[in-house]
């Protein structure tokens, strides 16, 4: 049987692919949630650090979550990297609102 991008599917070809279950679906979406909060959050202690004055210790563990945020795409079980991160930046912008609006007081307007 064909699927949709002219592949075969994994079960009838015998390779590596992964099928979809619900298990590896919440397995992304858990694994999308991570890298938005390790993202979002070893940015803002970074900005912390540099634009508030904060100490040092907000940019060395700024660092530290941005090298674990830069970890958490090679567990994904999808197999495109360019399809993940498109998949991921939706959920990268609606965590930063969500971030923003938590911990910046920060609201949206119409704009």
């Amino acid at each position: 049987m064909e699927a949709t991008n002219g592949t075969v599917a994994a079960s009838e070809e015998g390779n590596d692919k992964k099928e979809w279950t619900t298990i590896l679906a919440f397995q992304s979406v858990f694994l999308f949630a991570v890298a938005a909060v390790l993202e979002i959050l070893g940015g803002w202690l970074v900005w912390q650090f540099v634009r508030e004055k904060k100490s040092i210790w907000y940019l060395l563990l700024g660092f530290v979550i941005l090298m674990a945020y830069g970890v958490i795409p090679t567990l994904q079980p999808l197999e495109d990297f360019g399809r993940t991160y498109a998949v991921y930046g939706g959920v990268f912008i609606v965590f930063s609102y969500a971030f923003a609006r938590i911990v910046d007081g920060f609201k949206l307007d119409s704009g």
